[in-house]
């Protein structure tokens, strides 16, 4: 299936929850996940249920990393 992530469109296999497609997604990025916020079809995905959303073919998904500086 397809999502678009951050703009741009990935192929994924279906099935996967936010939190297995954040597993692999972040581990590629060397990211903390405990870092990150998440999007889903423009709304704000609580942390403690992205193990429970399935991604469906065409969602839109928008991973946010927080950077802190000064």
């Amino acid at each position: 299936m397809r999502i678009q992530v951050n703009g741009s469109w990935q192929e994924v296999e279906e099935g996967l929850t936010i939190q297995d497609f954040l597993d692999s997604w972040l581990k590629r990025r060397s990211y903390d996940n405990t870092l990150v916020s998440v999007e889903l079809n423009f709304l704000v995905r609580p942390r403690q249920s992205w193990p429970g959303i399935r991604l469906a073919d065409g969602d839109i998904v928008e991973i946010v990393r927080f950077v802190g500086g000064g």
